[in-house]
């Protein structure tokens, strides 16, 4: 085999370690996208009011905050208390929600691994996941919301203690 040096060896681990990814990056955009054309102007927020508020003075990362808290919160709420959260649209419906799976597609994904710290006899042979469903006139589109490790610890923990996610 041929001796790799510099920048081809440096390319060929990067991208093996790209390998071993597990979830979807096919749909997926950043803060920056989110709020590309967002009218940051039209606040009516100082400099100074931003730094109080967020300690830095710039308006786009206090907006970022805000939503990135919401967030959080209804993602929070949706696991607590098994909510689902309606988001405001013009045209058709979205929501997030937790959706139990269970039968033959839990038993093919616990066998890849998804939903191991689940204890498939209390939780009836099921597991839960956040997903955003949206509801248009042409398609109805299912994507999985994936959250850090302390929130699907906490979703594994309510799913072993029995609490039923509709």
């Amino acid at each position: 085999m041929q001796k790799l040096h510099g920048i081809e060896k440096y390319l060929i681990n990067h991208i093996n370690r790209y390998d071993n990814m597990k979830y979807a990056v096919g749909h997926a955009f950043n803060m920056n996208d989110m709020f590309m054309n967002f009218p940051f102007e039209k606040l009516k927020l100082t400099q100074e009011d931003c730094m109080e508020l967020n300690n830095n003075p710039k308006k786009k990362e206090f907006v970022k905050k805000i939503f990135r808290d919401c967030v959080r919160l209804v993602i929070d709420d949706v696991i607590d208390n098994n909510t689902t959260f309606i988001l405001p649209l013009n045209r058709g419906t979205a929501d997030i929600h937790m959706r139990r799976t269970f039968g033959e597609q839990f038993k093919k994904a616990r066998q890849r691994g998804k939903w191991r710290g689940v204890d498939f006899l209390s939780s009836n042979f099921s597991g839960n996941e956040i997903i955003l469903r949206m509801n248009h006139s042409d398609f109805i589109k299912e994507k999985v919301i994936y959250v850090d490790k302390k929130r699907r610890d906490r979703i594994t923990k309510n799913t072993n203690e029995g609490m039923q996610y509709c």
